[in-house]
């Protein structure tokens, strides 16, 4: 249950933060003039209900009308086995997909029956498209990649069961039906991993996420033992962000750069020219960097990525990113969580961003087959990428 203040107070918490500080009405459904009208809609309809997970649904229809990644609400209550503080662990169905080749591929799993490259057909007997398309009306429709990974996220709280049945067809063909229990609360590796692909030579570093701080702390220290390398592989993807690595970007920027073209209505330090260019850091990594990316590859590690893409710094390969970043402004509390996208991006040069993402140099498409043979072949189109260069 939510109270009657409850819902009226984060509802038209929501519009007044939208009023002041939402700085993407180019993508909107709606146009900043039509705000009133359909905050007062949202208004009569929020006064009729009582169910939190209805109330959260309307919260994420009302904010889908603004088509921002950064612009969301959830209900912390709807969903107790997710640690709500490492969030980007967070796997609630114990697996996650991916549309390739119209098909929803297992790209992931935790649960043991569950494999990569298993094609999902049904969820509780309603097939997998279907359930895709009426949670789509819950998010922004900037990106299918980010609409897919908000989908899988908020799946158990708008659609609240004790078990999901999940119906699958294996890499022979045949039809298998796996339980799945969210009170399980499963979760993925979120911490960086690092070793030498060849000693001395070429080094790889996986990171998961920039949700906490300490994750960059952690890539910086393996830096060091990396710091003459000829080649570090940095893989990002399925990293949906977090805090922005400006020290990384710093560590491995050997020359000049630029950040984001950006409009906000949030202040900006005085010791920050987004105009400018930046000299590069005394001491930083002078070898050759390269970027592994997917369509899940956002935020904050899109952040990292776009210097290096605006000055040809880096290689990057993979699938084109997400296309979402900005400083959102928050309103938390210990059950209710909501932010506004208050600052939009665009490539240095002014190109557009939002709702796009960067494309990568070296286009790598995933495949079912891939994932059953466990064959890494972005990984391996950068290590042939670099071999070329250094025979070249």
């Amino acid at each position: 249950m939510i109270s009657l203040e409850d819902r009226l107070f984060l509802l038209s918490k929501a519009y007044a933060i939208i009023s002041k500080y939402f700085a993407h009405w180019e993508d909107g459904r709606i146009t900043e003039d039509q705000l009133d009208d359909t905050y007062q809609h949202y208004l009569s309809k929020t006064v009729h209900m009582k169910d939190s997970s209805e109330f959260m649904k309307l919260m994420l229809e009302f904010l889908a009308l603004f088509n921002n990644k950064h612009t969301v609400y959830f209900d912390r209550s709807l969903a107790p086995a997710i640690c709500w503080e490492r969030l980007e662990e967070a796997m609630p169905l114990g697996f996650s997909m991916k549309l390739i080749n119209d098909d929803w591929i297992v790209v992931d799993s935790v649960v043991k029956e569950i494999r990569p490259g298993d094609i999902v057909m049904k969820v509780n007997d309603e097939t997998i498209k279907s359930w895709i398309e009426t949670l789509k009306g819950y998010f922004p429709e900037l990106n299918a990649s980010s609409q897919v990974a908000r989908a899988q996220l908020f799946w158990t709280l708008l659609y609240p069961r004790d078990e999901y049945l999940i119906e699958l067809v294996d890499q022979f063909g045949q039809v298998k039906r796996v339980r799945v229990d969210p009170k399980e609360g499963y979760r993925k590796q979120s911490e960086p991993i690092s070793q030498w692909l060849t000693k001395g030579e070429m080094a790889y570093l996986k990171i998961p996420s920039f949700a906490k701080q300490s994750y960059e702390a952690q890539v910086l220290d393996e830096l060091s033992e990396f710091c003459h390398a000829k080649a570090i592989i940095m893989d990002l993807r399925g990293n949906q962000g977090g805090s922005t690595p400006a020290k990384l970007v710093e560590k491995l920027m050997n020359q000049k750069w630029r950040w984001w073209s950006i409009e906000t209505t949030l202040p900006i330090p005085d010791n920050v020219d987004l105009a400018c260019y930046y000299e590069p850091a005394r001491h930083a990594y002078d070898g050759d960097v390269i970027f592994l990316v997917d369509g899940e590859t956002a935020s904050a590690a899109e952040d990292l990525i776009v210097p290096f893409k605006d000055n040809h710094r880096a290689m990057i390969i993979g699938e084109t990113t997400a296309g979402s970043t900005g400083q959102p402004y928050h309103y938390e509390t210990e059950r209710y969580f909501l932010c506004v996208g208050a600052m939009r991006a665009r490539m240095p040069n002014g190109d557009p961003f939002e709702g796009i993402g960067i494309e990568p140099d070296i286009k790598v498409q995933l495949t079912r087959e891939d994932l059953y043979e466990q064959r890494d072949t972005c990984l391996a189109t950068a290590i042939h990428y670099h071999k070329q260069l250094t025979n070249s």
